[in-house]
Parts: C-alpha cells; sequence; structure tokens
C-alpha cells in the first residue's frame, strides 16, 4: 500500500540474478497488467529491470505451468487496515474506473507511513537518521500521527524509546530543526501530491513563489504551465480543497516551517538546447548533482533515451539506457568529459 493508498501487486519469486543482484520481489502493477499477461500463482515468469532500478515481470511460460497453478484474486480489502478498495480511474482520477486499486481510509496506517517516509525523504524535507523503522516507531508509539507532528518532537520523547540513545536523540532533534527551513520546491513535493514529482513541484514553486498564491491557483491557471495537464492540474486543485490538507498546512507552519523562496541563476548556458539521460554510478557525483548542474547550466535532463537525446553520462555498472545510446548512436559521456563540457 503506497502513500496514495493505491495497492501494488507483487510478485514473490524464488531468488534469481539480474543486472548483478539477487531479486526475490518483482512489481506486477495493478490487477489488469495482472489480467494481462495471466500471471498465476506458482507461474515461471520472465523478468527484466524497469530503468535499471525497479524488477517487474514481462512475461509468463505458459508451457511450463503444471496444472497446479491458481488464479490471483483481487483484494477487496485492504491489507493492511481492512477497509474497503475502490477502482480509481489513472486517467481520469475519478473512482470507480481504471485499473489502479485504492484504499478507501484515509486515515489508514500504510497510507500515513509511506505519508511520512516520502515527507522526510532526501528530496524533500531530508531529514537525516529519519529513516522507516524510526517512522514506524514514532507512529507505532503515538509520537507522531501526521507529518507536522514531527516538529513537535522534544528530546524527552525519543530518549526513552528503543534504538535511541541520548546522543542519537539529540542528532535526530537537530535534524529535525534544520529542516525546518525548506525551499518552496521541497515543500511542495514533501506534501505528496498526486502526479506531482520533483520537476513539477519546482515549476510550480517558480511560477507561484508562494504557498498562498498556489493554493489559491485555479485549476485553468494551474493547466496553463508547461507540463502540468488536466489531471495534474485537477489533483493539485483537489489537493488545496481538502480542509484536512488545509489543516495540515497550517500546522506544519505553525510548528515551525519556515519556506524559503530561492531564485535561481544559471551558472551558463553552456547545455542550453541538451537533453541529458543518466545511467550507472559515477565516480565522485551522485545522480541529483548531476541533474543539478545540468539545470544549472542550461540543460534537461530525461528518463529514457531516443534519436533526441543529446548525450548519455554513464558510469559504473550501467543499463539497457547504455545499451539504448549505443543502438542509437548517442553520444556518450563519463564523468570526467561531462565536467569539461562546463567550463
Amino acid at each position: 500500500v503506497g502513500r496514495t493508498g493505491a495497492l501494488t501487486p507483487v510478485a514473490l519469486m524464488e531468488p534469481v540474478k539480474l543486472a548483478g543482484t539477487t531479486v526475490t520481489h518483482a512489481t506486477l502493477h495493478n490487477f489488469d497488467e495482472i489480467e494481462r499477461l495471466g500471471v498465476r500463482v506458482g507461474d515461471s515468469v520472465v523478468v527484466e529491470k524497469a530503468g535499471d532500478i525497479i524488477p517487474k515481470v514481462v512475461r509468463v511460460l505458459d508451457k511450463l505451468r503444471t496444472g497446479e497453478e491458481k488464479k490471483v484474486r483481487q483484494p477487496k480489502t485492504c491489507p493492511v487496515c481492512r477497509s474497503v478498495v475502490q477502482k480509481y480511474g489513472l486517467a481520469t482520477g475519478e473512482s470507480k474506473e481504471g485499473v489502479a486499486l485504492i484504499c478507501s481510509n484515509n486515515k489508514c496506517y500504510a497510507k500515513e507511513l509511506e505519508n511520512i517516509i516520502h515527507f522526510v525523504s532526501k528530496k524533500a524535507f531530508n531529514i537525516d537518521g529519519m529513516g522507516e523503522k524510526i517512522v514506524g516507531q514514532l507512529l507505532d508509539e503515538g509520537l507522531i500521527k501526521n507529518v507536522a507532528d514531527i516538529f513537535t518532537l522534544k528530546l524527552g520523547d525519543l530518549e526513552v524509546l528503543e534504538r535511541f540513545a541520548t546522543k542519537s536523540a539529540q542528532n535526530l532533534i537537530e535534524a529535525i530543526d534544520n529542516a525546518k527551513k525548506v525551499t518552496f520546491a521541497r515543500f511542495i513535493f514533501a506534501l505528496g501530491i498526486l502526479h506531482v514529482g520533483v520537476e513539477t513541484a519546482e515549476k510550480l514553486a517558480e511560477h507561484f513563489a508562494t504557498l498562498n498564491k498556489l493554493m489559491k491557483a485555479s485549476k485553468e491557471e494551474l493547466e496553463n504551465l508547461s507540463d502540468v495537464g488536466p489531471r495534474v492540474a485537477q489533483s493539485i486543485s483537489d489537493y488545496f480543497a481538502e480542509s484536512d490538507n488545509k489543516k495540515l498546512l497550517e500546522d506544519l507552519i505553525t510548528n515551525g516551517v519556515k519556506i524559503q523562496t530561492i531564485k535561481k541563476q544559471k551558472d551558463s548556458e553552456n547545455l542550453a538546447g541538451m537533453t541529458f539521460v543518466l545511467t550507472g554510478t559515477l565516480p565522485n557525483l551522485s545522480r541529483e548533482e548531476v541533474t543539478e548542474k545540468i539545470k544549472a547550466n542550461g540543460g534537461q535532463v530525461v528518463g529514457s533515451v531516443s534519436k533526441k537525446t543529446s548525450y548519455v553520462i554513464v558510469g559504473e555498472s550501467p543499463g539497457s539506457k547504455y545499451d539504448k545510446a549505443q543502438e542509437l548512436g548517442v553520444n556518450i559521456l563519463d564523468e570526467e568529459n561531462f565536467l569539461k563540457m562546463l567550463k
């Protein structure tokens, strides 16, 4: 169960080596995909890594069936809170239509857990030391119920918990305090609005500049932004229209969160008009650092390789994107030559 309440079916498999790692789980995306593939419990399947990261089932080897395989049944209730699930239109955003099964309980433990994990993640509030186990512990102990409660935690709340010594408790309190100052783009992304990723959050922050202006934006105004279509605009409007979300935003500000507006100045236009794809692990720079450098010099980072891609930046253990670049004759760069382009 994800932070939006979507139930994602996952295939549990015998351990298999895939692109250098051993995997035992693979995504089946949704129940329409299970139907399309014809997957059954006990099947032998073909698995590949999607985008070099997530294993997914792509084909069933039905000729290897023994006759003992069983059909996969759609759950009628959430596996975590046992609330009724409903169909949700991924394209339309309308309930009872589409391919996703959604837990109907807005207070579902799994939803809140994933929401908080997303909120504190590196690309959002980046609260160091607040991993999944700590978030789960704080929820289970009743110390937090939502993301706003994070900023009310005191040293004494943490010191008495298992796995917390005085020093580790102090470190987490300091990390939370440091995270109170956050850029508007990170704040928007941290909210976990459906269909709003890092790049969309950056565009919203740049255009609206303040939370108040974004909350008051009409659906039409949102749609006028590049890369914000009707579905994304509707999702943003729906989020800010909900009274629970308005209360959450008020509580975040009351509890000390300060949104900083930073106007980005480009270092240069050296990469203007160029598109880049990243694959593999670079020796010195993280993907986030490379992405920032590309954007700061007028370039753009995309997720997949095509004939229109300017360069593919390749590190150690590259995936299928490297093969695709070679197949299409796209220019390939290592870290050293990429950095030379910036000078």
